[in-house]
């Protein structure tokens, strides 16, 4: 019996899944700024070389970012910068879902301070 094959969401998940940390999501977010080397990365984020590297393989290896050797060093630029709207609908998710929250918040607590006179 063979298997099905991959949708496209089984096609996707995997780069998806690729952007999902926080220190990858920084080295998106300076890649779509100009390419840098894993060094100068290093030094901006205040992480070891060695862990820079390894999220600059995944990222590789997903296809969001590509690398070209400059001298002795590898520079890395972002494959599509599009991946930046890609990010910014994410962050209008987190911010609609923070002013749901915090309304939510608010009528909960009005409901259970009715000892306060104020508004909140």
């Amino acid at each position: 019996m063979s298997l099905p094959p991959p949708t496209r969401y089984d096609i996707l998940c995997p780069t998806i899944k690729a952007m999902g940390h926080p220190l990858r999501l920084q080295i998106i977010e300076m890649l779509s700024l100009e390419p840098l080397c894993v060094s100068n990365i290093s030094m901006i984020t205040k992480t070891e070389i060695s862990v820079v590297s390894h999220h600059l393989t995944i990222l590789k290896k997903a296809g969001v970012i590509t690398s070209e050797k400059r001298g002795k060093e590898q520079l890395y630029r972002l494959l599509t910068p599009c991946i930046n709207e890609f990010i910014g609908c994410i962050e209008n998710i987190v911010i609609k879902r923070a002013d749901e929250t915090f309304k939510e918040t608010k009528k909960a607590f009005r409901k259970k301070c009715l000892c306060h006179q104020e508004t909140i």
